[in-house]
């Protein structure tokens, strides 16, 4: 069993530069979204800039699959781990 992963906040300067390295590099991701009362969602997929200052994260390129959006606006930190 692989060690449990560790995440950091970082700045929302460095996540900005973070979501541009991942989404010009078409690097694949474990997004995990924590929203209020107990609403956990967690998809692995690659992320894309969409209007209004919103982030989808997709498992793959067919309307059918499975995608997480949200805005940036919303966020109160952002966390980041690497295996």
């Amino acid at each position: 069993m692989p060690a449990r992963e560790t995440t950091s906040e970082i700045a929302r300067h460095e996540a900005d530069d973070l979501l541009h390295r991942l989404i010009s590099e078409s690097i694949k991701v474990l997004a995990v979204f924590m929203g209020r009362v107990s609403i956990t969602a967690a998809i692995t997929g690659f992320v894309s800039s969409l209007p209004s200052d919103m982030v989808g994260i997709t498992e793959g390129k067919t309307v059918g699959d499975s995608s997480l959006s949200f805005s940036l606006t919303d966020v109160s930190s952002f966390q980041y781990g690497r295996d």
